[in-house]
């Protein structure tokens, strides 16, 4: 701030000349600060305009951003949906498709199990047979074992030819 001016005195008070310079400095003076301050004004103005419209820019791509967020959460959860649908189908089929195959195991064993039972029922009817044989065979064996052992000597046994019995293929056949 400035200090007040003292002015020179004259015959009725302050002399005019320093008086009118004085008022005329200090309008110069308050016209240069105002338009100091509008220039200031002016560029503050155009910075605002400016900031305002970053801002503008800036909220619409907050907005978009915002919008573009949402949008891909409700899609995530659209797929999460879909996703999830698609795999009760598909755990559904896989278990009608289990629960066939378990049937059909089943069903297999069972048919193993008739098919086993089937074998040992055969075989026990051809070991009946072969013990149905073998009672049949016991006796001719023992004939034909006792003519068939050699007596005993000290001489060696000259190797006779075999001949072909014709009752005995009646046998045979049996």
């Amino acid at each position: 701030m400035e200090t007040p001016r003292k002015f020179k005195t004259s015959l009725f008070g302050y002399k005019k000349k320093f008086v009118n310079a004085y008022i005329m400095e200090c309008a110069q003076s308050a016209e240069k600060t105002k338009t100091e301050l509008e220039k200031k004004n002016l560029e503050l103005e155009k910075d605002n305009k400016a900031l305002t419209e970053k801002i503008a820019v800036l909220e619409k791509e907050r907005a978009y951003i915002a919008d573009a967020l949402l949008n891909a959460k409700l899609e995530a959860e659209k797929m999460l949906e879909e996703a999830r649908l698609e795999t009760s189908k598909m755990r559904s089929g896989l278990e009608l498709e289990l629960e066939e195959l378990r049937a059909k195991i089943r069903s297999e064993k069972d048919r193993i199990l008739e098919i086993r039972q089937d074998a040992k029922n055969t075989l026990s009817e051809y070991i009946g047979r072969l013990d149905d044989i073998n009672i049949k065979a016991e006796p001719e064996e023992e004939e034909a074992e006792e003519t068939a052992k050699p007596e005993e000597s000290d001489e060696p046994v000259a190797d006779e030819p075999v001949t072909e019995d014709s009752d005995d293929d009646e046998d045979d056949d049996i």
